[in-house]
């Protein structure tokens, strides 16, 4: 091999292993604190859209650690964001997690999570008309993660309402298009869920629709790291470069 093409090699993986180092393996946008929402949107031909809804130009909603107050409203793609679940979250376990001690929770209030300093998550289904979805939407979580879950509203008179949880299976909870609904939002354990949301529906004239879209929570003081294929993609980068090296030597 000449040298000239060593080189060029070389540059070649240089480049490569730079790209696989700044891609994010992960959504980048941090979602720290403030009123958001997750979104669901038709977009014809039968596909339903979760995504990531914040009003931002009367909210104190946090992105990257910039308030957002003011802004324009502004819809992110759901892996383009991770939500960011405090310490200042725990809080001792209420009925959907009799017996796990204490959890983190993004609270139903916008004053408590304000206190907490932290996201004020809501689910938000304007952009369907209600006459057109008449029987709402279906909304079933899967979640992967270092802990159980739960979604749950607590009503004026007791026991809570509990929508969603990993504890008894139930997985699936039915809204109304139109509506805007905000939850408790539970982790037994820090860490990184990934919980994967699929919407379904069938408008006014029976077309069913649906969707899938996957939300990053990052529980406690956890951060973020790369996938272990992009790592793996990267030590191969590096082992290809260094390859070419020991041949130019």
């Amino acid at each position: 091999m000449s040298v000239l093409n060593a080189l060029l090699k070389a540059a070649a993986c240089s480049l490569t292993v730079a790209g696989l180092l700044s891609a994010p393996a992960f959504a980048q946008i941090e979602y720290s604190a403030g009123h958001g929402d997750i979104g669901i949107e038709f977009l014809g031909g039968g596909e339903l859209e979760p995504h990531w809804h914040f009003e931002n130009e009367d909210d104190d909603t946090v992105l990257d650690g910039v308030v957002q107050i003011g802004q324009p409203e502004v819809e992110y793609e759901a892996d383009e964001v991770y939500a960011r679940v405090p310490d200042l979250s725990i809080e001792p376990s209420p009925a959907p997690f009799a017996g796990t001690g204490s959890i983190y929770v993004l609270e139903e209030t916008e004053s408590q999570a304000s206190a907490d300093n932290a996201p004020y998550l809501g689910i938000g289904l304007e952009e369907l008309d209600a006459a057109n979805w008449p029987a709402g939407i279906d909304l079933t979580f899967a979640v992967d993660g270092p802990g159980d879950f739960s979604l749950w509203r607590v009503p004026t008179l007791s026991p809570p309402a509990v929508d969603i949880s990993t504890i008894d299976g139930d997985l699936s909870v039915n809204l109304d298009a139109g509506a805007h609904t905000h939850f408790n939002w539970g982790f037994t354990d820090p860490g990184v869920y990934e919980i994967s949301i699929t919407a379904d529906g069938t408008d006014a004239a029976g077309a069913p629709a649906t969707g899938t879209a996957t939300y990053l929570f990052v529980v406690g003081s956890s951060t973020l790291v790369p996938e272990p294929g992009s790592m793996a993609l990267v030590s191969l980068g590096l082992s290809a470069l260094a390859i070419v090296r020991r041949k130019r030597a």
